[in-house]
């Protein structure tokens, strides 16, 4: 049907982009620091106070239960509206990729179509990187809950 072979990475889509979708691009790269960094904080804090509470030393449960519940609940309203701005970005940029410089060149189908590959390629590489994004959260939430489970009823109240 078309001898057109779309951009496979986000790169080679990249010159295509227009100026929200890149700085969407870097938005997320700075999200997905951030949740990397959650993510490994909070790896860091439940072993350590796992390996506490083995030794038998007090630490203070509630203190870090309630950072790592707001932290867990700050990651997923990130991630969520990181998403919710993806989807205003891509259909802002889909509205004008119909738009074809030069119809002559070929059948004005084809020419409207192939506008759509850098939008396409770029819409799947956010939505993965969304999806990871959404497993590390929900590491984070999981890890807050395994923590919380550990605590003594007295200790939650």
């Amino acid at each position: 049907m078309f001898n057109v072979t779309p951009p496979s990475s986000v790169w080679s889509a990249w010159p295509f982009l227009s100026f929200s979708e890149k700085l969407l691009v870097v938005a997320l790269i700075a999200l997905s620091i951030y949740v990397l960094f959650a993510a490994a904080t909070t790896a860091i804090c439940v072993r350590k106070t796992r390996a506490s509470i083995r030794e038998g030393k007090t630490v203070d449960f509630e203190v870090g239960f309630l950072e790592l519940r707001k932290r867990s609940a700050r990651l997923q309203k990130l991630i969520g509206t990181g998403f919710y701005l993806f989807g205003v970005v891509l259909f802002l940029g889909l509205q004008w990729a119909y738009f074809a410089d030069d119809l002559r060149k070929g059948s004005g189908e084809r020419t409207i179509l192939i506008g759509f590959y850098p939008h396409f390629i770029f819409a799947f590489y956010v939505l993965l990187d969304f999806l990871v994004l959404h497993l590390l959260g929900w590491f984070v939430s999981v890890s807050a809950d395994a923590f919380g489970l550990r605590l003594k009823p007295r200790q939650l109240t």
